[in-house]
């Protein structure tokens, strides 16, 4: 018998951006369209496989993937609950993730009708993986 040989996946690099807005979330994505220039759109598979909604890009951008996912779930649940009052996780996956988040940041909070954006360690809120991967 050989010895057993692991297979070791490299973390993947991302960042997340709690948002508090009054928005819906039609009039969420048109300003993060008008703000960042991103295009993001609805992922129906998503609600079936994780159970909320997703808007994310369609084309791989920069940073890899961008996802736009709402914080309050559809049971009444939050999708993390360590961030009551944020309505919104703007969630930059990829290579360039931190260098992409530090611009949608400044982007975000210069927009009026966001009343905070923050930018958020996943470690903070116990996540290893991002919560959407395309």
């Amino acid at each position: 018998m050989g010895r057993k040989k692991t297979l070791t996946i490299p973390p993947q690099g991302f960042a997340l951006i709690a948002i508090s807005s009054m928005l819906s979330p039609s009039r969420m994505l048109l300003l993060i369209e008008r703000s960042l220039g991103w295009s993001l759109s609805l992922r129906p598979a998503a609600l079936q496989q994780l159970g909320y909604t997703v808007f994310a890009t369609e084309v791989a951008m920069p940073a890899g993937t961008i996802a736009l996912l709402p914080n309050a779930l559809p049971n009444g649940g939050r999708l993390v609950r360590q961030l009551p009052k944020v309505d919104y996780l703007l969630e930059l996956s990829g290579d360039g993730a931190t260098a992409q988040a530090s611009t949608a940041l400044r982007g975000l909070q210069q927009a009026g009708e966001v009343q905070a954006a923050i930018r958020v360690e996943p470690s903070s809120i116990k996540r290893t993986l991002p919560f959407w991967m395309e």
